[in-house]
C-alpha cells in the first residue's frame, strides 16, 4: 500500500509540474485539466537571458536532462552546466530543484 501510494503522489506530482515523461512512466496517462499559463508571471531577470540560455530552459521543461540537452544541442556537458548556473544567477533562483520547477511552470512560454 504505502508503495503504491508514492507512485500516485510521484505520478500526480508529476501531472501537476507537466511533466509528460515521468507522468506516463509512473501511471497510465488520462485527461489533465490544462493549466492556464497566461496567469503565469515571468520571473525577474527573464529579459536578461540569451538565446541560447532560452533554448536551453525549453529543453529543462521538456524534462531532458543535462546530457540529453547537450547530445541534442551538440554541446559539451559542462557547457550545458554553465548555462543552467547562468539562468539560475539571472532568475534568483536557488537550490537544485528551482531551474525545473520554473521551467516546468513556464514550459508553454517559453
Amino acid at each position: 500500500p504505502i508503495a503504491a501510494a508514492f507512485k500516485f503522489a510521484v505520478a500526480v506530482f508529476a501531472a501537476a509540474i507537466g511533466c509528460r515523461d515521468l507522468f506516463k512512466y509512473v501511471l497510465a496517462p488520462r485527461t489533465l485539466p490544462s493549466m492556464d499559463v497566461s496567469t503565469v508571471d515571468l520571473p525577474r531577470g527573464f529579459d536578461l537571458l540569451t538565446p541560447s540560455e532560452r533554448l536551453t530552459l525549453r529543453l529543462i521543461a521538456e524534462c531532458m536532462t543535462t546530457r540529453q540537452i547537450a547530445d541534442h544541442l551538440a554541446l559539451s556537458p559542462r557547457t550545458v552546466e554553465n548555462r543552467r548556473c547562468n539562468i539560475a544567477q539571472k532568475l534568483h533562483l536557488r537550490g537544485g530543484r528551482g531551474l525545473p520547477e520554473l521551467a516546468l511552470r513556464l514550459r508553454d512560454r517559453l
